[in-house]
């Protein structure tokens, strides 16, 4: 039986991840994608807005992770999207 098998911080984006997903904007997730540095999204809205509403609902889940790229397009009868999440790099420390 196949399970995740992911590291414990990219384990722990993953879960900030879906707990931050808002409830109130239908979409369908296709794709979901999780390394150590990346979490990429790839899925449907029915209209732009839901999009918009969809990236401004997640751009802070975690502290730990950047802000989303990505973009949307028109298909025939919804729009398709990607997201991509970053992990934020660590601070530097002072005098490195």
């Amino acid at each position: 039986t196949g399970g995740l098998d992911l590291p414990e911080n990219s384990a722990m984006g993953l879960l900030s991840l879906l707990a931050a997903w808002p409830d109130e904007i239908p979409c369908r997730v296709d794709r979901l994608q999780v390394d150590q540095e990346t979490i990429s999204v790839n899925g449907a809205v029915l209209e732009p807005g839901a999009y918009q509403r969809l990236v401004l609902a997640l751009q802070d889940f975690s502290p730990d992770w950047l802000e989303p790229t990505g973009d949307t397009s028109r298909t025939r009868d919804e729009y398709t999207f990607s997201l991509i999440f970053k992990r934020r790099p660590p601070a530097k420390e002072p005098g490195s």
